[in-house]
């Protein structure tokens, strides 16, 4: 207490430099951590809006696929092109894909508008094959044994297409009526599920369909975002009931049932969660008025999963972030906006 005491006629005397000192140490803090350079290794630019990013198995090559329906494979050291899957057409026609890998790295699935094609690296495949004719889809997945494709549609049809000489798809329909929502594993073999008006996620196998836990979170409307490649992490949205309410990022351990940390959800639904599940990443979209007209601007954010707490952010630009994915070791993370595509280096973070 004297200690105190003492010090007030200090602070009194020198109140305004203390303030002084404490605003421009906070300016400092600010402008590092704003203008610091970003851990960026490798950017290119492509002929038509980004829509779909992959990662080879490998982590040394990307296929990269754009709105005109090209679709590349491209070098992750270099940005040079490898190899091209498919020329892009010069018509306004917009697609909006979705890309898989087989995990030996032998196959590449691209659904379109044409369906879902398919192509071998590094050469073309042995035979021919027809388009698997499956619209609307919403999101893919190689199972481990390298010959099962798992596709969901946004109408929430799920296909177990089997990729021998028929190409064969056995059809799993999820009830419409129960369900308005469905995220995709990055192993194809978990589906997590939700309506708008439950406060639940229902997580169900694939290819059995079989309930195996429920997620649940009184007095909101939960939406999954994104499982993990393995399904055990799962990242839900979470709209309160209360007007003023936040909406939150939750993040699930999906065997034990018990949340591992909630943020401020700003993703709009473009998410991805690391292959080493230390991290969620999103893309986050501003709209922002300009001379009475809404320009959308697009920032990368970063979250650790364990504690929920914000780790960093990239790419203040004016395009929508339209593509992410992690190298399947998660040592790098690419983004495509516009016509851009970036990488960054993650292993400072870790």
């Amino acid at each position: 207490m004297s200690v105190l005491l003492h010090l007030r006629p200090f602070l009194r005397r020198h109140r305004g430099r203390i303030i002084v000192g404490v605003c421009g140490l906070l300016l400092i803090w600010v402008l590092f951590r704003w203008l610091r350079p970003e851990p960026l290794v490798l950017q290119w630019r492509g002929p038509a809006v980004v829509r779909a990013l992959a990662y080879h198995p490998d982590g040394k090559q990307i296929v990269v696929a754009y709105a005109n329906g090209q679709v590349e494979l491209r070098d992750t050291t270099t940005g040079h092109l490898v190899q091209l899957l498919r020329r892009g057409e010069d018509t306004p026609k917009q697609e909006y894909p979705q890309i898989a890998v087989s995990p030996d790295g032998a196959v590449v699935m691209v659904a379109g508008s044409t369906g879902v094609n398919r192509w071998c690296l590094p050469h073309a495949c042995p035979a021919p094959a027809a388009p698997i004719p499956v619209d609307d889809v919403a999101a893919m997945a190689f199972q481990p044994d390298n010959a099962t494709l798992v596709i969901s549609t946004r109408l929430l049809d799920v296909y177990i297409c089997h990729l021998d000489a028929t190409s064969d798809c056995d059809h799993l329909r999820f009830d419409q009526r129960r369900y308005s929502f469905l995220a995709l594993s990055g192993d194809g073999r978990v589906a997590a599920l939700s309506n708008f008006v439950d406060d639940r996620i229902d997580i169900r196998t694939i290819p059995a369909g079989e309930l195996v836990a429920t997620m649940t979170r009184s007095g909101a409307q939960l939406t999954p975002q994104s499982v993990s490649r393995s399904g055990t992490i799962l990242a839900a949205g979470d709209a309160p009931s209360a007007v003023k309410a936040i909406p939150r990022l939750i993040m699930w351990d999906i065997a034990s049932g018990t949340v591992l940390s909630t943020t401020r959800n700003d993703f709009r639904w473009l998410l991805t969660i690391s292959p080493d599940q230390r991290f969620v990443v999103g893309g986050r979209t501003d709209f922002i008025l300009e001379d009475d007209l809404f320009a959308s601007g697009g920032n990368v954010w970063i979250w650790r999963i364990a504690s929920g707490t914000f780790v960093d952010g990239f790419w203040s630009g004016p395009n929508e972030i339209t593509a992410l994915t992690f190298s399947p070791d998660s040592r790098y993370l690419a983004a495509g906006a516009g016509i851009e595509v970036r990488i960054w280096d993650m292993t400072t973070y870790h």
